[in-house]
């Protein structure tokens, strides 16, 4: 994908386990535009994302970020210097 990019997060997301071979599904996740760069960052075994949440952020963007070992979604206020 180049550099970076944006993708939408809709209300449902389908990661793949490889502990059981299948997709699985999770629900009532926050619809949001989550950008991609080549400096992601997973620590712990969580993921994080730059995410713009819409009007909810009122001109902030947020911290997105998934645990994978127990499968939720969390949402942060990012740090002043990756708002614009």
């Amino acid at each position: 994908m180049g550099l970076g990019g944006s993708l939408g997060l809709g209300e449902n997301c389908r990661p793949y386990s490889l502990r059981t071979y299948s997709w699985k599904e999770i629900l009532n996740v926050v619809p949001c535009k989550i950008y991609v760069f080549r400096t992601d960052l997973i620590l712990n075994g969580v993921v994080h994302w730059v995410a713009d949440f819409g009007k909810e952020d009122k001109g902030y963007e947020s911290i997105l970020s998934f645990d994978m070992v127990n499968e939720v979604f969390r949402r942060n206020k990012a740090p002043r210097m990756l708002s614009w």
